[in-house]
């Protein structure tokens, strides 16, 4: 993969990275994806120091661990491989913890959905410590640890869930399904802006179905 092999080629020595999140997932579905997602254990600041000269380089969100630079017309993402504790806004973690060394079994653990933690290696080899390619075979949304625990730290993830069942043609676990449906109001207590974002994430249909669920009529 020519995005792998060039930032691989980057990194400094004894350095960990993998592809993870939406990306990973796609690439194992054999759908096309432009966006790249790294984890990795290069914390922000040595990640300047090594990729400030890319296109469009971005440190603005240097401290949740994200670095963003283009790379031939592709977006890359960088993400230092976290623990993340006390969600005071539903939304974002006030506490951030950057992990060294082969970190991607902890850092798994603050992802949302089996299906976004799985870690592929510059050799495209499969590390699933939440066991997310069984998910993606049988096409199921689960969620990562206590259900009721991650929605209450952001409950945009109500949202998430619906989106990747509907983009995905893929249907909720049973207990995700059931928590999410019951926890809808949750929704309407987000910043608005939020919600849209979001929203616009989705397909036409499944935008129409999820609106339905919130009680909004769609235009």
């Amino acid at each position: 993969m020519e995005v792998f092999d060039y930032l691989n080629r980057k990194m400094p020595k004894g350095e960990y990275l993998y592809l993870v999140g939406g990306s990973s997932r796609d690439y194992l579905l054999k759908r096309p994806f432009k966006d790249f997602d790294f984890a990795t254990s290069l914390a922000p600041q040595e990640a300047e120091k090594v990729f400030k000269n890319e296109e469009k380089f971005n440190f603005a969100f240097a401290r949740f661990g994200i670095v963003e630079f283009k790379y031939r017309g592709y977006d890359i993402t960088l993400a230092t491989f976290r623990k993340e504790n006390n969600y005071q806004d539903q939304r974002h973690p006030t506490e951030l913890v950057f992990l060294k060394g082969d970190a991607f079994k902890e850092d798994s653990l603050r992802r949302d959905f089996t299906i976004n933690a799985i870690y592929l290696d510059a050799a495209l080899k499969i590390k699933d410590p939440q066991k997310g390619q069984q998910d993606l075979e049988q096409k199921l949304i689960r969620m990562i640890g206590p259900i009721e625990t991650r929605i209450n730290e952001d409950p945009l993830r109500i949202l998430r869930a619906y989106r990747f069942a509907s983009s995905l043609g893929f249907r909720l676990e049973d207990n995700l399904a059931d928590y999410c449906e019951e926890h809808i109001f949750l929704i309407q207590e987000l910043n608005p802006q939020k919600v849209e974002s979001e929203l616009k994430k989705f397909t036409p249909e499944g935008k129409r179905k999820m609106l339905a669920l919130l009680g909004v009529k769609s235009c």
